[in-house]
């Protein structure tokens, strides 16, 4: 199921239940496991986790009753989303978990890199760093090799949070670089303040002032162009 974009809510809201529609009358089941799983997406994206969950579990019971394993595992990733979203990282863990080995088994690589994604980011948000970085450069490789720059992006920002919290400051420089490098070609302006205030933390955490301070102006630069109140550095 293909992502919306917030703006575009209501109209895909209407449209992805007019699909449902259809597909139960026409007796198409996989057509409306697809369609649960659209309006599950669309409200999490929405913030409404109670209605993102009755859809997502509903897609789940479908697709398990169709032996529809490719299917399972999309709605499993919606699930962990849904409860990482929600403040409960145990049972995303675990659904993701369920997700991945059902997306490893069926060759579906998209489900596959966006669940390591959220595992990597489970595992950092837990506080198991060492967990973390196989699963992110894991994800890294999946992003790179699908040209998917923003899964590319988030797993470079989340090794180099990783490693900055390791205290491993030559690596977390490393990904913080790079992810800076791809946020100015991504024209992400507060991705690219974010990493020059990643860059001055860590490079005040290695003594080096004037790098951080050249990294710390860059960044208070950038939010004076942009006239956002991001956090700055002190």
């Amino acid at each position: 199921a293909k992502e919306l974009i917030i703006s575009d809510a209501p109209q895909a809201t209407r449209l992805s239940q007019q699909a449902l529609g259809l597909a139960q009358r026409l007796a198409d089941p996989v057509g409306e496991g697809e369609a649960l799983l659209g309006l599950s997406i669309l409200f999490r994206r929405q913030s409404n986790y109670e209605l993102a969950r009755r859809y997502a579990q509903q897609a789940k019971r479908l697709f398990s009753r169709l032996g529809d394993r490719r299917g399972l595992g999309k709605a499993w990733q919606q699930i962990s989303a849904i409860d990482m979203l929600q403040g409960n990282p145990t049972p995303a863990l675990a659904a993701a978990l369920k997700g991945l080995a059902l997306a490893e088994a069926t060759g579906d690589l998209q489900t596959r890199s966006r669940l390591l994604s959220t595992i990597g980011t489970i595992y950092m948000t837990i506080g198991s760093y060492e967990q973390a970085l196989p699963i992110l450069q894991a994800a890294l490789t999946a992003g790179q090799g699908a040209g998917d720059q923003l899964l590319v992006l988030s797993s470079l920002n989340g090794l180099g949070d990783s490693f900055q919290k390791l205290k491993k400051w030559p690596q977390a420089l490393v990904y913080y670089q790079r992810a800076l490098q791809l946020s100015q070609q991504l024209g992400d302006r507060q991705g690219e303040t974010g990493n020059e205030t990643n860059l001055a933390e860590v490079y005040g955490m290695q003594g080096n002032r004037a790098e951080a301070l050249a990294h710390g102006l860059k960044a208070r630069q950038l939010v004076k162009a942009s006239h956002n109140s991001y956090s700055l550095p002190s």
